[in-house]
This record gives C-alpha cells, structure tokens and sequence, in this order.
C-alpha cells in the first residue's frame, strides 16, 4: 500500500533550485524503501522482490542496489538465465553513464547464476 504512494515526481516540470534538490532527495528516499521492500519480500514472495526493485530502477537505472535484488529474485525464482541478463544491463549501463564496474556482490551473485545455468 505504501509503494503506491509514489506517483510521480515531485512538482514535475519545476526546475527551481530547491524543488530539484527536494525531488532528489525525495527520489533516494524512494529507492531506499523499495530495495528494503525488495529485500524482505525476497524468501517469502521473489516476485515482489522484481516489482519493487525494477520500481527503483524506474527512479535510478544505475541502482546497483535494484539490481542486485532483481538478480537475487530471478535466482530465488529459478531463473538463472535472467539474474545473468540483468547482471549484463547493470554493467552495460554502469561503463557506458559513469564508467564504472558493478560491485562485487552483483559479481558474486552473476557467478552464481552462471553455475546454476544449464
């Protein structure tokens, strides 16, 4: 019920200052809250997990946070060839926007998938 909270950003279309300052302050806060609903939905209900960490990489596709929790969904849900998927979009997105690598709990959990493939 919270999640559906969030309907869109805050004064859309101001370019003040200080509402784009709110507005992102209001957006961490944001993904904050789905990558920690993500994480507790994880053993008990995995496709909860995707909905709300892809909600959070509405908010900041390079949440490696979001995608770390979509990768732990896909492999809870045993879809290994999709946590691999979403591994790849995270490291595309990281070098291509800030030039960086994913961290190492997303390595950590890609090789996982990859055992898991068959």
């Amino acid at each position: 019920q919270v999640a559906s909270l969030l309907t869109g950003p805050y004064l859309q279309g101001c370019y003040l200052d200080w509402a784009q300052r709110r507005r992102l302050q209001l957006d961490e806060t944001a993904i904050r809250f789905f990558v920690l609903l993500a994480q507790h939905s994880l053993e008990s209900r995995p496709q909860e997990t995707l909905d709300y960490a892809q909600k959070g990489l509405e908010l900041d596709p390079l949440s490696q946070e979001c995608h770390l929790q979509r990768m732990q969904g896909f492999l809870k849900l045993g879809q290994p060839e999709n946590a691999v998927k979403q591994f790849a979009i995270c490291q595309r997105d990281l070098k291509k926007e800030v030039g960086l690598e994913p961290l190492t709990s997303l390595f950590e959990v890609f090789y996982r998938a990859k055992l898991a493939l068959p």
